[in-house]
């Protein structure tokens, strides 16, 4: 990630399978000064992500998606105010508890984020978290067989 980060004009960045194989990935403050779509996507060996405040100042659009091993969302991407859409898919159980404890303070910060899941039986048994959640934008499932109309 140190030498991709720097690069002055990336504005994609796909990162599917065996293309980062480490446990942990940082993103340094100054990282990644364009970039506006991150795409992670298989990434079986991930286990911790870090995102340095000032990093990414560009993101746009967020996707994470089986990434079995991730503990969690990286604190620092409450900083990136450009920040739009999230979206998370077929994630363990414990990734997405980690993301029910913090998602109050994260939607506390970040106004008009949309946030789409792909797990609908996590989002049946969690929706009241987003209730509250005033400063959330949207708020999407996705390939749902058992939910009820979900509007904020």
């Amino acid at each position: 990630m140190p030498t991709l980060e720097k690069l002055p004009y990336l504005r994609m960045f796909d990162l599917h399978e065996k293309a980062f194989i480490g446990k942990e990935m940082f993103c340094s403050a100054q990282g990644f000064p364009k970039l506006e779509s991150l795409i992670l996507i298989e990434l079986n060996n991930l286990e911790e992500w870090k995102v340095g405040e000032g990093a990414m100042p560009s993101l746009q659009r967020l996707e994470i998606q089986s990434c079995i091993q991730l503990k969690k969302l990286p604190d620092g991407l409450r900083f990136i105010v450009t920040l739009q859409e999230v979206k998370i898919g077929s994630m363990r159980k414990t990734f997405k508890d980690k993301v029910e404890e913090e998602e109050e303070d994260f939607c506390k910060v970040r106004h008009g984020l949309s946030i789409i899941f792909h797990d609908c039986e996590w989002y049946r048994s969690h929706c009241h978290l987003f209730y509250s959640a005033a400063a959330l934008h949207a708020y999407h499932v996705k390939l749902c067989r058992w939910c009820e109309i979900f509007v904020l």
